[in-house]
């Protein structure tokens, strides 16, 4: 169970995408025209530390993750990676997410929004390929709750404290089709993106099962 929680960790974090905007934010922001600038955004650099139920460190990871790559799906331009299934857009709500295999789009990130609001998502846990039960992705939807639109973060990988982000949570363990789909929260750094990503094994996000920060923006 305990490796099953953090490769769903591990798929949550996967599915992170970058949000962008300019302006202040506050509980109720004026709509934007653009939330990321595709063309100029190539990508992060993210370097993540994996742990067992006792904290101990089982791996790290560093990876590079490009959005430079665009497609044209349903009349409609995407962003994501050549070889990517999961592509991303601007939208009126926010950031939209694109699943290739299912031919669905979801909200990965409500922007604008107002703290407390929560909104409708999902993540796939990976292509089962013996699944009978008509989700051969196992896509799982969950809430989102936007816990706070000025938040701060200091960085433990990197020097620096960052102020007035996007702060969301996924409060519960939600159970998918093969495995548990841990809590989670996502600090977004508005003009750059996914600025750090934390899943726990527990629901009083005390137990931390994979801390990833990102260390570069492209």
């Amino acid at each position: 169970m305990k490796i099953i929680k953090l490769m769903a960790a591990s798929l949550l974090l996967a599915g992170t995408f970058m949000l962008n905007a300019c302006g202040e934010k506050s509980d109720s922001p004026e709509p934007l025209s653009e939330l990321i600038d595709f063309n100029t955004v190539k990508g992060r650099v993210t370097r993540s530390i994996y742990y067992d139920y006792e904290g101990n460190e089982v791996r790290t990871a560093t990876d590079t993750i490009y959005f430079n790559y665009q497609e044209s799906i349903n009349n409609q331009t995407w962003y994501g990676s050549p070889t990517g299934l999961l592509f991303s857009k601007n939208g009126p709500e926010g950031l939209y997410g694109y699943f290739k295999p299912l031919n669905e789009e979801y909200l990965i990130y409500k922007y604008p929004a107002s703290k407390g609001e929560r909104y409708a998502t999902k993540s796939s846990q990976g292509a089962s390929f013996d699944n009978e039960s008509g989700n051969p992705y196992n896509t799982t939807d969950y809430q989102m709750l936007v816990a706070d639109t000025n938040a701060s973060f200091e960085m433990t990988m990197i020097n620096g404290k960052h102020n007035g982000l996007m702060h969301y949570i996924k409060e519960k363990t939600t159970q998918g089709v093969s495995t548990s789909i841990s809590p989670a929260e996502w600090y977004i750094l508005p003009g750059k993106g996914t600025l750090a990503f934390i899943a726990y094994y527990d629901e009083d996000f005390e137990k931390i099962s994979v801390y990833s920060e990102t260390i570069a923006f492209l």
